[in-house]
């Protein structure tokens, strides 16, 4: 039976001023015949989309994200999805590198990241609730990572293979920075997407690949970004309204389907990339929030969005200078 792969892509922290920008993506090797819409169905009894006994949730972030008590959802999933692939990390700065090459150079230049460490997982509860965190269980060692890569594991009896996971990360710095170069930032978000979708092209199997990403604010048109990221294929517009947005390509021998669609985290791949964006922009946020609480008392932590991160800035601004800390390497310009 012929297989091919879909990729899954979605962003985390296309709104805030503060904090990363990340683009995710997952990519699954599946039989030809299954469509995007039935690998929930297909699965029933491993995964749901939404947090169910003895299933392994893998659904929008948005939906299972919750600031009080959700990272251990996003966590869980994304460590299980990584011990899979045999990338598991031990810590904090160990997650950057096996998802994102470019993302440690951005980190080490950043005042908050320096000897900032933390293992992994760092939300789950310590055994008999030990409030010491260094008594949890590594990530080799936890067993809701191992149970969620078992779910995995036994998803691929069923026909449906996780092959790759892997992100961009851009840190306010180089946002900033490729805005200035004169991008404007829905075209910053898409080039991110589409450099994401190369990268990943060029090392997954050889077989045909339908790229399945959420709609990137709304825009129904992406012809001219396509045709540019792949110029050596020729790009036809299959549908453009305001449900879906659909293009196909050959890239190498293989035919390539790029699919932009509103709620397109309904869908496994997209689902899981949207946890693993989510995850890492949370994960950024933590050294973050905690730098500025030690040097501003009282401060409280923020999530980065545009009220609450004026807020924040208000609050630690009298503080820059003194820290000889340039206003562009925190706040993103739009």
């Amino acid at each position: 039976m012929a297989d091919r792969l879909m990729l899954g892509i979605d962003e985390a922290g296309y709104g805030p001023n503060l904090g990363p920008l990340c683009v995710a993506a997952s990519v699954w090797r599946v039989a030809e015949k299954l469509a995007p819409e039935q690998l929930y169905a297909h699965l029933d009894g491993l995964v749901s989309a939404t947090p169910a006994v003895g299933r392994l949730a893998i659904g929008d972030s948005k939906q299972l994200y919750r600031a009080a008590d959700g990272l251990p959802r996003l966590e869980v999933t994304v460590l299980g999805a990584l011990s899979t692939l045999d990338r598991l990390p031990d810590d904090w700065r160990g997650i950057w590198p096996v998802l994102d090459p470019q993302a440690l150079p951005q980190i080490d230049e950043l005042p908050w990241h320096h000897g900032y460490h933390e293992h992994l997982p760092c939300s789950l509860p310590s055994p008999q609730g030990d409030p010491d965190a260094s008594q949890r269980p590594g990530a080799r060692e936890s067993e809701e990572v191992a149970l969620a890569a078992s779910r995995l594991k036994a998803a691929r009896q069923r026909g449906v293979h996780l092959v790759d996971l892997a992100a961009t990360v851009l840190f306010p710095r180089r946002f900033n920075r490729q805005l200035a170069a004169g991008a404007n930032k829905a075209d910053l978000l898409l080039e991110a997407v589409l450099e994401l979708v190369a990268r990943l092209l060029a090392r997954v199997p050889d077989l045909p690949v339908a790229v399945l990403c959420d709609r990137l604010g709304g825009r129904k048109r992406y012809l001219p970004q396509v045709q540019r990221q792949f110029f050596e294929r020729v790009v036809c517009v299959q549908r453009e309204d305001d449900a879906l947005s659909q293009y196909a390509a050959w890239e190498g021998g293989r035919p390539l389907c790029l699919r932009f669609q509103v709620d397109g985290e309904q869908l496994l791949p997209v689902a899981l990339a949207s946890m693993t964006a989510k995850y890492l922009r949370e994960l950024a946020m933590r050294p973050f929030n905690a730098f500025w609480q030690r040097h501003v008392p009282g401060l409280a932590p923020t999530a980065g969005y545009p009220v609450d991160a004026r807020r924040f800035l208000t609050q630690i601004e009298p503080t820059l200078p003194q820290l000889n800390i340039p206003l562009d390497t925190l706040w993103r310009q739009r």
